[in-house]
């Protein structure tokens, strides 16, 4: 009985968490916008008590990449991969490689996307030399030029990807909503399918 009360007061406490970070975001999101831009406010709860934190985003990026790296010891990396990407929402982006910096996912997160960008620059990466093995991943996943309405009423996204075109830069963006176990999939494909490199290997860098 006694366990059971201690449980149903740490419910209650991660309730009440969840409701602080909403209520305190929504307030700067509305009304200091430029600085909700810039901070970021981190609840936790250790030990049955709340622990609140304000980052200025360099120090939060140090933060997320430390407490990623080392929540990338204790799960699976499929399970990893999603979770960094959930974990991230508040960077501008996420890079993941396995030790090649010229063979990479990138995602965009600012605004609440969820977008990999595929760069074809010959001089700076080696993405151009998979683009074809890469939308082959996509047809698996069945992710085309048609976007695929997903989410409810109010939080209406479509995933679907398309070909950005500059000034001689293409750029392929590929779109996930909020798909966050299909985004992870495409990550360990590519890694391991496209690649061909061992996934043990995976780092990450936030920004």
């Amino acid at each position: 009985m006694r366990e059971e009360y201690k449980r149903f007061q740490l419910v209650i406490k991660l309730l009440v968490v969840e409701f602080i970070v909403m209520v305190v975001k929504l307030y700067y999101s509305l009304f200091k916008k430029d600085y909700h831009n810039h901070h970021h406010l981190e609840i936790t709860l250790e030990n049955m008590s709340l622990k609140l934190n304000w980052f200025n985003h360099h120090d939060y990026v140090l933060f997320k990449e430390a407490e990623l790296s080392r929540l990338q010891k204790d799960i699976k990396l499929k399970d990893f991969i999603s979770l960094a990407l959930k974990e991230a929402r508040q960077c501008n982006f996420i890079v993941f490689d396995c030790g090649d910096d010229k063979r990479f996912v990138q995602f965009w997160l600012g605004d609440g996307k969820l977008m990999v960008s595929w760069p074809l620059m010959q001089r700076e990466n080696k993405l151009d030399k998979y683009l074809y093995p890469m939308l082959g991943v996509l047809n698996e996943l069945d992710i085309n030029k048609r976007p695929i309405r997903t989410g409810g009423l109010f939080t209406t996204k479509y995933q679907f990807y398309e070909l950005k075109q500059d000034e001689g830069f293409e750029d392929y963006q590929i779109h996930f909503a909020n798909n966050y176990d299909e985004a992870s999939l495409f990550v360990s494909k590519i890694f391991t399918d496209v690649f061909g490199q061992d996934l043990k290997k995976l780092r990450i860098r936030l920004g």
